[in-house]
């Protein structure tokens, strides 16, 4: 859809944290221990709906963990990667918050 914004909305377990959209980052502080990441981007294709894409948050109490989300071109899926911390440190630098929910 020509000038759509792309939104990805995020959820830590049950919980929504916020949207990202190009260029933002969502930054939270959860318990530690293991729970399940999603990612829901709202196809342009009607007919495709809502697409998920779920990571396995397995993260110690205490410790900073980054993570990417892409909408992958060929069907839309949000795929979240786990990036090095010095890379995800370079990402949130020249990136702005995005709308976090209260």
């Amino acid at each position: 859809m020509p000038g759509s914004v792309l939104r990805v909305v995020v959820l830590d377990a049950e919980q929504e944290i916020g949207t990202l959209t190009p260029g933002t980052y969502l930054c939270w502080e959860r318990p530690g221990g293991r729970t399940v990441g999603q990612a829901f981007y709202k196809a342009a294709d009607p007919l495709r709906g809502q697409l998920e894409g779920i990571v396995d948050l397995d993260c110690a109490a205490g410790q900073a963990y980054y993570y990417m989300v892409k909408v992958l071109r060929d069907d839309g899926k949000p795929e979240v990667e786990l990036l090095a911390p010095e890379e995800g440190r370079k990402m949130i630098a020249e990136r702005k918050p995005a709308k976090q929910v209260e």
